[in-house]
């Protein structure tokens, strides 16, 4: 008491403790501190604990002390990191998914007033590991100070998705979903944009920590992006700028977004979703009529499934700008059809215009369809034909269309009569044919329907009785020469010289026979023959109307062959009326042609007309007749000489002699021209030459012994 030191102990003389009490109190929690801006929270202990020990899991962060409205916030060991520690102090950071899932929970966090911290006993223990008291979620913890967030937040990426019409951003912290100014808000064709769209309004979803954002474009926004032809057709041409009237976050006194503006910020979409853009192969047909309404199909990729299918699209032709009527997928992605609306005279094909989603997908085809005017009758070639039908029939116009061949024109038909030709060729836009039908007599309209727009002839086309061939002159010729013939029958028309003549063509076989013309009306028809060999028919064609069959037939012949007497010497009694006498043909090709040989029978030791009557004649050896008899008249038996004969030595010859070959056609070989005829004389006396047979009633019988037969 009277202000005595105490004596000194120095190292080495330390008194030791005569009573020692072990530290078995629970640390306790003084206070806390939450900064939004940082992230931050200071916790101060009623005595030094071990940072160490320090477990996060076990914290929650709660609106309330008894927490009724259920929000709070368990950390996770993401926030694990203890930043400061100092004794009774001890700091740690926030993970960046707790904070800014305290951030975008409503009345979490936004002030003192609704910060309250429950915890485990195992959060932190203090230097003898003394668990520090619980503090249960049913009387947290109040925060005795608070230090609001004053970051602004910022978007750090965005997607868009034309298909749905949505737009998917991100940002760096919570933003509140219910504060959306979509003017604000603008898309741009690059980071230094020269096309611009502000958007107008939409809705919006927000996930998770409220850091990522959908918002549903409407249908003005949707349908303007979509058809833009250079805004946002592909991640490379839609970016986005954004005012800080956009968006804020979900501080208690809102911070706005940061601005990321034109030329200096805008932020690229890095994803981009649309269909891909049409391609074309073809269109069938490529014309149609004026009126509209003929369906077209057109060929190409991605136009989508099949139309009223799950994800099926809006497809759109536009003929010349104005739309097609009804179109509709009929096979995925790569066929639709569609109904052509009304059009305009135009003598050049139009462009067409496929849009896929009512949108900027578009694919232009300069040169496509082309709209025809009515079809336009102008001549018919045969304008008459069997009543049997089958006549090929020429037609020719305007405004029929692409040829059948191309496999682009429309359907085109043509009636005669009421009934339908067969096989419709449409040859170019001017020119078709087609097959007519069995009809009755008459005269018929034709009618000519291209995409049932129709024109109609009247009494166009007439029936005809076929033709006959009755007659030909001549009615052959040599297989190698043309010839000249003359046709006879009926109903061949007119004559050539008349004008009015009708299409007319003749065939011999299977050849034509040229230059065919009538030359007497009706009744005979005059053309050239071509070189053939052997029989044909002949067939007369009046407006490709074919004759009917007939019997009559044209020869071509080849050279008659060689022509020769058969025999050196030919025998005749003077007691017959006749010696033959015969000419052949030998070494004869087929078909060999008729031949007129002319024979003279002259005297030479048998005088005419005493023992013979001398003659000039002509014979005609036909075709397929190789042999003819030339006939020499015997008068001898009424000859009566000045003595007796005596057979051998009373025979006379008569001389023959070929004088002429005259063949139909080509040219004969001779061979035999000369022969001799002998008149045998008969036998009156007995000589050498003669004997005689002697009969019991007186009679004698004379012969001649070169008659006789050995043995007799």
């Amino acid at each position: 008491m009277n202000n005595n030191p105490v004596s000194e102990r120095i190292n080495g003389d330390a008194m030791k403790v005569n009573h020692f009490a072990e530290d078995t109190t629970p640390p306790d929690l003084w206070s806390y501190s939450l900064d939004m801006d940082t992230g931050e929270i200071a916790f101060t202990f009623s005595e030094t604990i071990n940072a160490a020990s320090f477990d996060v899991t076990t914290i929650t962060l709660q609106s309330a002390s008894s927490n009724p409205m259920g929000r709070l916030r368990h950390l996770t060991d993401e926030s694990k990191d203890v930043i400061r520690a100092d004794g009774r102090f001890v700091t740690i950071k926030l993970g960046f998914s707790d904070l800014n899932r305290i951030k975008s929970t409503a009345g979490l966090a936004v002030g003192t007033y609704n910060t309250f911290v429950a915890f485990e006993e195992k959060m932190i223990a203090d230097m003898n590991v003394n668990q520090v008291n619980r503090i249960l979620e049913t009387s947290a913890k109040k925060a005795e100070n608070f230090v609001p967030d004053t970051t602004r937040p910022h978007m750090i990426d965005f997607a868009i998705n034309l298909i749905t019409g949505k737009l998917t951003l991100w940002f760096a912290e919570p933003v509140n979903s219910s504060v959306v100014d979509y003017t604000a808000i603008s898309l741009q064709d690059h980071l230094s944009g020269t096309d611009h769209y502000t958007l107008s309004g939409g809705e919006v979803a927000h996930y998770n920590d409220s850091m990522k954002f959908v918002l549903q474009l409407n249908i003005l926004d949707w349908t303007y992006v979509k058809q833009h032809p250079s805004l946002c057709t592909s991640e490379n041409d839609c970016y986005m700028t954004l005012h800080s009237a956009a968006f804020e976050d979900t501080a208690t006194i809102p911070n706005s977004i940061s601005n990321q503006l034109n030329g200096t910020s805008a932020l690229r979409a890095s994803s981009f979703i649309y269909y891909p853009t049409p391609e074309f192969l073809q269109i069938r047909p490529i014309a149609g009529r004026l009126s509209g309404g003929t369906r077209v199909v057109i060929t190409g990729a991605n136009f989508g499934p099949i139309s009223n299918f799950p994800g099926a699209r809006r497809v759109d032709a536009l003929f010349d700008e104005i739309y097609g009527r009804n179109s509709t997928v009929l096979t995925n992605d790569t066929v639709f059809e569609s109904f052509t609306p009304t059009g305009l005279i135009n003598s050049t094909a139009l462009p067409l215009k496929i849009v896929i989603d009512n949108s900027a997908l578009i694919k232009i085809i300069s040169a496509a369809y082309t709209y025809l005017e009515p079809p336009i009758f102008e001549t018919v070639f045969p304008v008459a034909g069997t009543r049997y039908g089958g006549t090929l029939i020429h037609i020719h116009g305007d405004h029929f269309g692409p040829s059948t061949d191309s496999n682009e024109g429309p359907v085109v038909e043509v009636r005669i009569g009421g009934k339908n030709c067969t096989s419709v060729n449409v040859t170019s836009i001017t020119a078709l044919t087609c097959v007519t039908p069995e009809l009755s007599l008459g005269n018929h309209d034709i009618v000519v329907v291209v995409d049932e727009v129709k024109t109609t002839a009247p009494n166009a086309f007439r029936l005809l009785d076929p033709s006959t061939v009755t007659v030909i002159n001549p009615p052959s010729a040599y297989r190698y020469d043309f010839a000249w013939v003359n046709i006879s029958g009926t109903h061949f028309g007119p004559t050539a010289r008349s004008k009015t003549a009708k299409a007319v063509r003749v065939t011999i076989g299977e050849k034509a026979c040229q230059d065919a013309q009538v030359i007497v009306a009706d009744t005979v028809i005059r053309c050239r023959a071509a070189p053939h060999l052997g029989p044909s028919n002949i067939t007369v064609f009046i407006d490709d109307v074919s004759s009917a069959p007939s019997d009559v037939l044209f020869w071509h012949y080849d050279d008659p062959g060689t022509i020769t007497f058969t025999e050196a010497h030919f025998n005749v009694t003077e007691l017959e009326y006749y010696g033959n006498v015969t000419v052949a043909r030998r070494d004869y090709p087929a078909f060999a042609s008729p031949v007129d040989v002319t024979v003279w029978a002259r005297e030479s030791s048998a005088v005419s007309p005493q023992q013979f009557v001398a003659a000039n004649a002509t014979l005609t050896m036909k075709a397929f007749k190789n042999e003819l008899v030339f006939r020499v008249r015997i008068s001898a038996r009424h000859y009566q000489p000045e003595r007796l004969r005596k057979g051998l030595d009373d025979d006379v010859n008569v001389g023959l002699v070929i004088t002429s070959i005259d063949p139909r056609h080509g040219y004969a070989v001779r061979d035999r021209t000369e022969t001799t005829l002998t008149i045998k004389a008969i036998c009156e006396v007995v000589s050498d030459n003669c004997l005689a047979d002697y009969y019991s009633s007186g009679r004698i019988v004379y012969k001649r012994v070169d008659d006789l037969v050995l043995g007799e």
